[in-house]
């Protein structure tokens, strides 16, 4: 997580590890909301931005692979 502060806003980048089989779309979306109300409620500073960044995407095993 990377925190930065221009003009007296928040920008933020967090980087996920998502498997697939996910709606990655859905799930940045999900996790940008959540950090932004999570830090504005928790800081009261204002947050501008939330950069996902997905820097990795994890296979599933399947049930024969052992």
């Amino acid at each position: 997580v990377i925190v930065s502060l221009k003009e007296n806003q928040l920008v933020i980048d967090i980087f996920i590890k998502v498997t697939t089989g996910i709606k990655v779309a859905d799930v940045c979306l999900k996790v940008q909301e959540a950090v932004k109300e999570s830090v504005q409620n928790m800081t009261g500073s204002v947050v501008s931005k939330v950069n996902v960044h997905v820097c990795e995407i994890e296979l599933k095993s399947t049930s024969q692979e052992k």
